[in-house]
């Protein structure tokens, strides 16, 4: 079933532009994406997210003949849990200095 909405992640991905560009590009007066070229895409705020409609986004696109596939949706769309081992993020490294693993190196100690 495909989404009615798309977060701005989604469509930072399927645009190929970081989210925060998409975020800054917000204007909360109107509630749309507005871009340097003139063209604007509608957006909804639902509590602290931000939703694009995914038909004012096929409209943006079609202005520029361009499609959007279920596939590229369904990659976009792509909820953590899918995402392969090999792509999960490594254990963070250790802080700090390392510990010694016996005793101190005290002169006089026990």
């Amino acid at each position: 079933m495909d989404p009615l909405f798309l977060t701005l992640q989604e469509v930072a991905h399927l645009l190929r532009r970081r989210t925060k560009t998409l975020a800054n590009a917000v204007n909360p007066r109107n509630d749309r994406l507005e871009f340097t070229d003139g063209s604007s895409i509608a957006t909804i705020k639902l509590g602290r997210a931000r939703l694009v409609p995914r038909s004012a986004l096929e409209q943006f696109l079609r202005e520029r003949g361009l499609t959007l596939d279920a596939p590229q949706i369904a990659a976009a769309t792509q909820t953590p849990a899918a995402v392969s081992p090999v792509d999960a993020v490594p254990p963070p490294k250790p802080r700090g200095r390392p510990r010694e693993a016996v005793g101190h190196n005290r002169v006089g100690g026990l």
